[in-house]
């Protein structure tokens, strides 16, 4: 992943602030460079970030693999100079609601650079957990005032349902325009059996896969109570390393807002190697070459190209949003496909980044439902693939979002088709 050789251009993460929101760290760990004053605790409101209840440790796990200090200790964190912050948000004993977290990703965002969680809805492949509102205002204030108004880097786990073939468009925080969603890679450059695809995925970082490949090595990494761990695994490990790569890019380039990481992101992530479906958009029509795959988004990260392009890297134009409405409804019975069209001829965005679509759809099974969407340039979509455990049959308002159509012009007509894999839904209607 370049870590080495980006720390040999003298990129450590001196300087740049990493939060972990979880349950907590341990403030005293020999090899973390702790940063109390950054810290807090959400769920009992004081400024103390340990962990309390004797099965938490994961933060302290997360912790380590961004940023453990260079030293004798355990091992050396991806960003070993960064601070760490730490916001206890998780408590196995006391729920947490949408408003403490809306405060956790929203803390010192004058101070802190990166928020790192490795946390969601339940990987049961069959929960729809829809962004709170409140917490997408938190989004949207952090990335609009954070780090000076460059904008707070919000980096999420994509999640370990991959075993119940769950689906990361379920989860209304890692398909967040604002979040920077990562996926986990086995050693071998396969996909690891847990982790969970699909299209909001934007890149992807090596975690254990021991369960399936007792080849592969889980992750070692700081623990609880001043120690050291080698069994750490998951997206959730996989997220801190994200995360701490990106420090390191925030120390070439400190000028780079939450949009130029992302296209970093895109330009430089690595696809030889990696085994899991990519295919090229139709960016390339645009003299543009994208590799893109439902598992991995843009690639492995790389810190080295990471570092190298953040050097020069020239600040990204604003956004321009387009948006198109349809209100024809469909309804097939024992039928396999339903299709919509929406027109946006006169869009004057040139170079897409997200496409985000809001549907209403009704199946009698709706684990056995996919929606695609098709762009201009023909670039066909899985935006909502099947999760076979899903057995919900009630009508459902959702939002899904993908980046597989980067660098793409939006003009032109867009179709939605919502099918059934298997063909065994009586009854599938797009509102």
């Amino acid at each position: 992943m370049g870590i080495e050789q980006a720390w040999n251009k003298g990129f450590t993460g001196s300087g740049i602030t990493l939060a972990i929101v979880d349950d907590g760290i341990d403030t005293s760990h020999i090899d973390l460079n702790y940063d109390a004053a950054l810290s807090y605790n959400f769920m009992q409101n004081i400024a103390d970030p340990n962990h309390i209840n004797g099965d938490e440790g994961h933060g302290t796990n997360c912790a380590g693999v961004a940023a453990a200090l260079k030293n004798s200790e355990c091992v050396i964190g991806t960003a070993y100079e960064a601070n760490i912050a730490g916001l206890r948000l998780l408590d196995s004993k006391t729920g947490m609601t949408p408003s403490d977290e809306a405060a956790a990703l929203t803390y010192k965002l004058s101070d802190i650079d990166i928020y790192s969680n490795s946390w969601g809805p339940t990987d049961s492949g069959i929960t729809v957990d829809e962004l709170p509102s409140v917490v997408n205002a938190a989004f949207v204030e952090g990335v609009e005032h954070g780090r000076g108004g460059k904008g707070a880097i919000y980096v999420w786990a994509s999640g370990n349902g991959g075993y119940l073939s769950d689906d990361c468009q379920a989860d209304g925080y890692t398909i967040s325009m604002y979040t920077i969603a990562i996926a986990a890679v086995s050693k071998s450059g396969t996909p690891t059996s847990y982790s969970e695809h699909c299209s909001a995925v934007m890149a992807a970082a090596y975690s254990g896969n021991i369960d399936s490949d007792p080849n592969d090595l889980a992750i070692i990494t700081t623990g609880p109570s001043n120690t050291c761990v080698d069994d750490f695994d998951g997206t959730s490990a996989a997220c801190p390393l994200a995360a701490g790569i990106i420090a390191l890019t925030l120390q070439a380039n400190d000028a780079l807002t939450w949009r130029d990481v992302q296209h970093l992101i895109v330009e430089t992530s690595v696809s030889a190697g990696l085994t899991g479906g990519f295919y090229s958009n139709g960016a390339g029509k645009q003299g543009i070459h994208l590799h893109l795959s439902p598992y991995f988004g843009f690639g492995l990260m790389n810190a080295k190209n990471m570092v190298d392009f953040a050097a020069s890297w020239e600040t990204v134009p604003p956004r321009i949003l387009c948006y198109a409405f349809s209100t024809e409804s469909s309804e097939n019975i024992n039928d396999v496909t339903i299709t919509d069209t929406i027109d946006l001829s006169k869009c004057k965005v040139l170079y897409t980044e997200h496409v985000t679509i809001k549907v209403t759809f009704q199946s009698s099974y709706r684990g056995d439902t996919n929606i695609k969407l098709k762009s201009p340039a023909s670039t066909v979509v899985t935006v909502l693939g099947n999760r076979t455990l899903d057995d919900d049959a009630y009508q459902i308002t959702w939002s899904l979002m993908t980046v597989h159509f980067w660098g793409e012009s939006a003009a032109g007509s867009w179709s939605i088709t919502l099918y059934d894999v298997y063909g065994g839904n009586s009854k599938n209607t797009l509102l």
